[in-house]
């Protein structure tokens, strides 16, 4: 392949960390053994392709929803967002005012642990067929006590990488999966 700016041939390898909050979470986001980097030695060109984006975001939500820890309001909006819808589709979806969602989305008014809970099952309930690769439990969010908002140092690292998923009998597809750091952390 060549380079788009100067047309010389680039190189293609793949990066074993890439760390980013890419998809506006707030929260760190490592992708494990899976970012290509395309970079041309001639003109100092590089760029990033991140397999099945839609993907990736679908892990990250589910993700979010398995860790305790109460959500913010830039958490709640990349969750809505994931499971794409508006908000106040969600605020009719879960019985709540369209501006109680906004004020949750923009930290003025704290959501209660009962609607967070109906939330995280809701993201884990539209976007967990978009993960097979991932274990998680609907009763362990139905059964979670959610604990203080962490602080910015506090704040898990989710660690993602893809793996090959068996989906027939003679046929695996890559899909995002959680790595174990991420999976400690919850």
């Amino acid at each position: 392949m060549n380079c788009p700016t100067c047309n010389r041939p680039t190189t293609r390898r793949v990066l074993s960390e890439y760390e980013d909050d890419l998809i506006g979470i707030g929260m760190p986001v490592v992708l494990v053994n899976s970012v290509v980097e395309v970079s041309c030695e001639a003109c100092g060109v590089a760029e990033r392709e991140i397999p099945d984006f839609d993907g990736l975001v679908a892990a990250v939500a589910v993700s979010r929803a398995m860790h305790p820890f109460k959500l913010r309001g830039e958490e709640l909006r990349f969750l809505r967002k994931a499971m794409e819808v508006s908000g106040k589709e969600l605020a009719d979806v879960i019985g709540v005012t369209p501006e109680t969602m906004s004020r949750w989305e923009n930290n003025r008014d704290p959501i209660t642990p009962a609607m967070e809970k109906l939330i995280r099952l809701m993201v884990i309930a539209r976007l967990g067929e978009k993960v097979p690769a991932m274990d998680f439990d609907p009763k362990e969010v139905a059964d979670m006590r959610i604990l203080s908002v962490c602080q910015d140092s506090a704040k898990p690292q989710m660690c993602f990488e893809r793996v090959k998923v068996r989906v027939r009998p003679h046929r695996t597809e890559p899909h995002w999966d959680r790595r174990l750091s991420d999976a400690a952390a919850a």
